[in-house]
């Protein structure tokens, strides 16, 4: 398993093989394991896994990339789109990635180098139940003696949290930790913060989430504007309301003038066509929700 154990709503997929000249084998896929239950799969991050073995066994190096990637909102004319150009090449020194990700708001090409002699974090094992998480991992090329291991909840967050616990390694690269206070059913990201030289490098990170009856989740305020975005002959308008606050849903054109204003109350999920009854040209429009101290505005662009 190229991976740890992950819910079935993470379909992790497009996986690149390559092979360094000493016999190593490498991976890169699209991984879904970091994105928060509520976005049901949809953020991603490209991970690698080496097999010493000729493929019987991985281990995780954890992501390449730096920043996920909400696929539900990004903007593609097909061409390219998510997975075009992943690639993976292998040499004695290194080892080169490429994938497709959309941080910029459309599919671009981003690439990332893996010194093999540099520092290499695999994650051997990831443990999780109702009381604890314990996960081991082998470090390999110029690493420190000890590091840092950092959490944080929730998903999709490179912005971890204070140390909670310090590993050692012991001769063969290989470090421990077991934690005891994480809640059931939760998400948790774990990684090793090390100090090499004059720089501070965060390796070995991996989510997980804990067994346990789903937690109950309150309905929150979501405000999707126009979908899709250009949008032709109709302004389908998706919001959710949290309680029965009054929501206030306003259509400008790009003077300012408003064009329609309608109220809502009652908490759920809202759909409707903003655009009905209304004789819009071809252009620029802007959508404001207002529900109690909250103020969200979105852009459209409209095709008669």
């Amino acid at each position: 398993m190229l991976n740890a154990p992950e819910p079935p709503w993470f379909d992790d997929w497009l996986p690149e093989v390559a092979v360094n000249p000493q016999g190593a084998v490498y991976a890169l896929w699209f991984d879904w394991s970091d994105a928060p239950r509520v976005s049901c799969g949809g953020q991603s991050q490209s991970y690698m896994a080496r097999s010493s073995d000729g493929g019987q066994s991985w281990a995780s190096l954890g992501p390449v990339s730096d920043t996920y990637v909400n696929w539900t909102f990004t903007n593609s004319n097909i061409i390219p789109n998510q997975g075009d150009y992943m690639g993976l090449f292998a040499n004695p020194s290194a080892v080169y990635t490429a994938w497709t990700d959309a941080r910029i708001g459309t599919p671009d090409i981003w690439t990332a180098k893996l010194p093999v002699g540099g520092i290499q974090v695999e994650i051997v094992s990831l443990v999780a139940d109702t009381v604890h998480v314990a996960i081991t991992w082998k470090a390999s090329g110029p690493y420190p003696a000890s590091a840092e291991v950092v959490r944080v909840s929730g998903g999709v967050s490179t912005l971890f949290g204070p140390t909670i616990g310090t590993v050692v390694f012991n001769p063969s690269g290989v470090a421990s930790y077991s934690d005891s206070t994480v809640l059931t059913s939760t998400q948790y990201r774990y990684a090793l913060r090390m100090v090499v030289g004059a720089s501070t490098q965060v390796l070995g990170e991996r989510s997980v989430i804990t067994p346990g009856p789903p937690p109950i989740v309150p309905p929150q305020l979501t405000f999707l504007g126009v979908t899709p975005n250009p949008s032709k002959g109709s302004l389908r308008v998706r919001f959710t309301l949290p309680d029965d606050t009054k929501a206030d849903l306003r259509l400008y054109d790009i003077t300012g003038r408003p064009l329609r204003w309608q109220e809502y109350r009652g908490k759920g999920i809202y759909d409707l066509d903003l655009a009905q009854g209304l004789d819009l040209k071809a252009g620029l429009y802007f959508l404001k929700l207002d529900h109690g101290s909250n103020h969200l505005t979105r852009r459209v662009s409209y095709v008669p």
